[in-house]
């Protein structure tokens, strides 16, 4: 178990950046052929295959031939992507303690950065390079610092870990960029498209071989209920958890799997990011708690923008959280920001919670000139602006009152505008009690 920190700020924008992310991933997967089922043996402890060697015919020999070839043939542009993308790929060593007879297992692979969020850096591996208790990273720079393992799927091979910024110095944390990620249907290719496949085993993208996508979706061979991107290439064992480049340099996956004679599965993008998103809602959802701190926090935040019109601050009520935390203080910071920067000059703002049976009320209320009936659903729509004076002077993108509304609709909850006037607007959000992120029994929170 991780030790968790406050988690409502620097979450909260992660939450919604990945929510938008994701994109639709095929739901009909070509089936992997019977023989391939059937003939691997080596299985992790996550249900994914690992690299090992299966027995030759002439089929497979003259595949990896082929394989061969074209690597050999575009090796330089392998070269160029690997350049590339350094920036993105890191090194993982998973060790346990040492055991009875003196030993320490190892369980290495490598990495990819997901998301940096101004105090953490995300990194995505493969679940089945996370067994044992502790997790290092070699950074881009060769850099090695500890990391703590976040999550794992045991459905996706998946895993996450964090590294703190706080460990690193500035011209580290410089050198290391997210991979900008798409899938691979989303991309448009198809069969015989190149790809790059980087492995970081020994060093931070030590390895960068050339791939032939075969399949954008099949069956994995020994986990039938998830499918994987298929592809040939010469990346071998180590290479879990690295990612797969497009030649331009865009993530589609990173590798779980495969054999000796080329064949090999990566878990897709969008597969990657759904688990993320996971990941990061069940991490709030343990930190949960009393709301009202929370609001006395966003009051404390927003005071100093409140004092420059005379805005009071008000607080009524308490509830408890049912979803993420992190989602539900960028909710309400959104609310009370736009009830103080829309008021009249010595207003007020009141922030009421009521607890009911089946859900919980909370109302925003300013002593502003009110919103016109016409635009009160518009509010909530990206870069929709009803005093477009008051937001030069008050500056943002115009997003806030659409995040609100992402928010509640990923909570299963609305929001609305639930009275307006000459003297005022409440906007209501409502969440359901019981919130819809249930945790996955096969996914693991560390």
């Amino acid at each position: 178990m991780i030790q968790k920190t406050n988690v409502w700020k620097t979450a909260a924008g992660l939450l919604l950046t990945i929510s938008m992310m994701i994109s639709s991933v095929p739901m009909t997967a070509a089936a992997a052929e019977p023989a391939a089922q059937a003939e691997s043996t080596e299985t992790s402890d996550y249900g994914a295959p690992a690299y090992g060697t299966k027995a030759a015919n002439l089929h497979r020999l003259t595949s990896q031939e082929q394989v061969q070839t074209v690597s050999k043939a575009l090796q330089p542009v392998a070269d160029v992507v690997g350049v590339m993308t350094k920036s993105h790929n890191v090194s993982v060593i998973n060790y346990s303690d040492v055991d009875e007879l003196g030993l320490i297992r190892r369980s290495d692979g490598s990495g990819v950065v997901l998301v940096m969020d101004g105090s953490r850096i995300y990194i995505a591996t493969a679940a089945h390079c996370l067994k044992h208790n502790h997790t290092e990273v070699i950074l881009p720079d060769g850099t090695r610092c500890s990391a703590a393992v976040l999550y794992r799927s045991t459905e996706t091979d998946t895993g996450f870990l964090t590294v703190e910024y706080s460990q690193l110095p500035e011209e580290v944390l410089g050198g290391i960029t997210p991979a900008a990620g798409a899938d691979a249907s989303a991309l448009g290719m198809k069969t015989g498209d190149a790809l790059v496949a980087v492995s970081s085993l020994d060093s931070p993208s030590s390895a960068s071989c050339i791939g032939v996508l075969d399949q954008l979706s099949v069956i994995y061979p020994n986990n039938p209920g998830q499918n994987v991107l298929q592809f040939y290439s010469e990346t071998s064992y180590g290479s879990s958890g690295g990612a797969v480049y497009t030649q331009n340099g865009i993530w589609v996956g990173s590798i779980s799997g495969g054999d000796t004679y080329g064949t090999c599965w990566a878990v897709p993008y969008g597969a990657i990011l759904t688990e993320f998103q996971k990941c990061l809602i069940e991490l709030a959802a343990q930190d949960a708690g009393q709301l009202a701190p929370m609001v006395e926090e966003i009051f404390t935040d927003l005071t100093p923008l409140a004092e420059k019109s005379g805005i009071t601050l008000e607080l009524a009520g308490d509830g408890v959280m049912t979803g993420s935390d992190a989602l539900i203080y960028r909710m309400i910071f959104n609310l009370t920001e736009n009830a103080i920067k829309y008021n009249r000059p010595d207003g007020s703002v009141q922030v009421c919670i009521t607890q009911e049976p089946e859900k919980l009320l909370i109302l925003v209320s300013d002593t502003g000139r009110g919103i016109p009936e016409e635009y009160q659903q518009s509010i909530f729509q990206p870069f929709f602006r009803v005093d477009k004076s008051r937001s030069r002077t008050f500056g943002g993108a115009g997003l806030g009152l659409a995040l609100v509304w992402e928010i509640a609709a990923l909570h299963g909850g609305s929001v609305r505008v639930a009275e307006s006037s000459d003297s005022g607007t409440t906007i209501a959000a409502e969440l359901p009690r019981s919130g819809n992120h249930a945790a996955d029994s096969k996914n693991e929170m560390l």
